[in-house]
C-alpha cells in the first residue's frame, strides 16, 4: 500500500490492525463488519449492501466516483467517511482501481489527500462540471465506472423539516450530478445517494429512533425499504429519474 502521508499510514494501520493482506471475499466482509459496520450508524446496512454488490461483480479492478470527500478520520456517524472505505476496499484482497473524489472545498480536498492512499484522486472543483469532463474523457478512452456515490450537498435542518419541496435544491443538484456521469455507468453498476429518509418523516432523530426500534424487532436484520416507499432528501429526484428508466432497478 502506498500512502501519501506516512503518519496517517501508521495511524490507519494501527486502527485497522491490518499489516497482513486480504485475499478472499469472506475476509473483506469480516473486515467491514469489524472496522466499519458498527460505527456507521444508520448508513451501515446501505454500505454493507453496496460492498456486497461490488464483491459480486468479481473484479480485480474497480472505478468508484464520489461527490463530496472525506474530511476527517473519525466522524463516522455524521459524515460516513466513504472515501476511507472505498480506499480501504481497493487496498485489500488483491484488488486495484481508482477512487475519484470531487469536492468544491479546497481545504477538504487537502485533508482528504493527506488521509488516503495514491489510489484516491481528489479533485477540487464544481461537481457537475467536473463529472461532465470526466465522462467525456472516459468515453474517449472507453472506460466505465462501477459505483457513483452522490454526497456533495450537505442537507440542512431546513431541508429536512421545511415541508414538501424543502429538499428541492440538494435533490436537484444530485440529479444534475447523476445525469453528468450516468452515461459511463457500467452494466450492473451502482448509484448510491446519501442523506435520505422515508417521506413520512421529517426528523433525522425520528428516523434514527424508528431505525433502532426496527433493528431490535428484526433481531439485527437489515432495514430494507419496500419499492412503494418514497424518499425525501438528496436522492428524491434521482429515485424518480431512475424509476423512469427501464435499464435501472431499485436496490
Amino acid at each position: 500500500e502506498s500512502f501519501r502521508n506516512r503518519e496517517y499510514q501508521k495511524i490507519v494501520l494501527a486502527w485497522f490492525e491490518a499489516e497482513g493482506s486480504w485475499r478472499t471475499v469472506k475476509e473483506w466482509r469480516e473486515e467491514f463488519l469489524e472496522s466499519f459496520y458498527k460505527v456507521l450508524d444508520m448508513r451501515k446496512d446501505s454500505f454493507y449492501a453496496v460492498f456486497d454488490l461490488l464483491l459480486k461483480m468479481d473484479k480485480t479492478n474497480y472505478r468508484i466516483i464520489e461527490t463530496g470527500t472525506t474530511r476527517y478520520l473519525n466522524r463516522w456517524m455524521d459524515s460516513g467517511q466513504s472515501t476511507i472505505m472505498w480506499d480501504r476496499f481497493l487496498n485489500t484482497g488483491g484488488r486495484n482501481g481508482e477512487v475519484i473524489s470531487i469536492d468544491l472545498n479546497g481545504k477538504s480536498c487537502q485533508k482528504a489527500r493527506r488521509i488516503t492512499s495514491d489510489k484516491v484522486n481528489v479533485i477540487e472543483g464544481d461537481s457537475v462540471e467536473t463529472l461532465r469532463n470526466i465522462a467525456e474523457a472516459m468515453e474517449q478512452r472507453g472506460e466505465t465506472v462501477d459505483l457513483i456515490y452522490l454526497d456533495s450537498w450537505d442537507i440542512s435542518k431546513e431541508n429536512w423539516e421545511g415541508g414538501q419541496g424543502a429538499d428541492g435544491a440538494p435533490a436537484m443538484h444530485a440529479l444534475k450530478e447523476l445525469k453528468a456521469i450516468i452515461s459511463r455507468l457500467s452494466a450492473g453498476g451502482i448509484v448510491l445517494v446519501d442523506d435520505n429518509m422515508i417521506e413520512t418523516h421529517s426528523s433525522a432523530d425520528d428516523i434514527r429512533e424508528l431505525f433502532y426500534e426496527y433493528e431490535m424487532a428484526q433481531a439485527g436484520r437489515p432495514w430494507v425499504y419496500h419499492e412503494s416507499v418514497g424518499v425525501r432528501g438528496k436522492g428524491r429526484h434521482v429515485l424518480e429519474y431512475m424509476n423512469e428508466r427501464e435499464d435501472c432497478r431499485r436496490g
